[in-house]
């Protein structure tokens, strides 16, 4: 007997091909481990992704093809191109703002220093 063909065991069939575990996945996508547990585990205990995980799912991989894990259409993974370049965008962003971060510490820092030496 063929397993059924669902939004949940694409999703699985998502992680196995990808090599992925769902602790993994839920690190990726910011939410429990038994969150995608439900959405990938056994059958009785399965639930369909909300609006918002689907969306999350997106962002975290991008080389996932929604129309194929929503609706079984067309091929797993997207042109792995695009996949590349939206995660050099996402790691791009991530470097600024931690620069930023480190700047804006670095000149509280110095000004804090200022202000001790100032008042010796």
């Amino acid at each position: 007997m063929k397993e059924e063909d669902t939004i949940n065991t694409r999703l699985a069939a998502f992680l196995e091909k990808t090599g992925q575990s769902k602790f993994a996945l839920s690190k990726k996508l910011g939410v429990s481990a038994s969150a995608v547990g439900y959405l990938v585990g056994s059958s009785e205990r399965t639930s369909k992704p909300s609006a918002d995980m689907l969306e999350k799912l997106v962002t975290a991989c991008p080389e996932l093809n929604l129309n194929w894990l929503v609706a079984g259409q067309g091929p797993m993974l997207r042109d792995t191109e695009a996949a590349k370049e939206t995660q050099c965008w996402a790691l791009l962003e991530a470097e600024t703002a931690r620069r930023q971060q480190l700047q804006l510490d670095y000149d509280d820092l110095l000004s804090r220093f200022q202000q001790t030496q100032a008042g010796k």
